[in-house]
């Protein structure tokens, strides 16, 4: 399948289901605890998620996949939401297709899903390029990296 095609992460343990008729193959959530649909985002999605819980050890409770939010009275989506022990959002991570080109808009859409929930990092990936920021509001300063943080004790 298109979708499943080598990433810019470890491999990832796949559970997957299907295809059934009319459906999509599915892939496990170990986030959302169930299945759902493999698309090409699905694809990154997951290996962010297991990149970082298995590699960076962020605990699953503290992180949200495809959490709504509202934005301008529009209903939006962030892909994965983490938090820090205390509760409060750390990095917010726009996932998209492998086939979509990460530049100015990507991390701009990703800037404005941040702007109402303050996290001090934003990761921007289509599973090949990975792009992270760092973001100080009290000096007003962006600090671009190519490596996720790892999560403060």
């Amino acid at each position: 399948m298109h979708a499943m095609r080598p990433l810019n992460f470890p491999p990832i343990p796949l559970r997957v289901r299907g295809p059934y008729t009319g459906e999509r193959l599915r892939i496990f959530d170990p986030v959302r605890r169930r299945f759902v649909a493999l698309t090409p985002e699905e694809w990154v999605r997951q290996h962010v998620l297991h990149f970082l819980i298995g590699h960076l050890g962020y605990p699953r409770a503290l992180i949200q996949a495809e959490r709504g939010l509202k934005y301008h009275r529009l209903a939006k989506r962030m892909d994965v939401i983490c938090y820090d022990r205390r509760g409060t959002p750390y990095l917010l991570v726009e996932c998209k297709s492998p086939d979509t080109t990460i530049d100015r808009r990507v991390f701009d859409q990703a800037s404005m899903y941040n702007s109402g929930i303050g996290a001090p990092y934003i990761a921007v990936t289509n599973g090949l390029i990975h792009l992270i920021a760092h973001i100080d509001r009290n000096l007003a300063t962006v600090e671009f990296s190519d490596s996720f943080p790892p999560l403060p004790q």
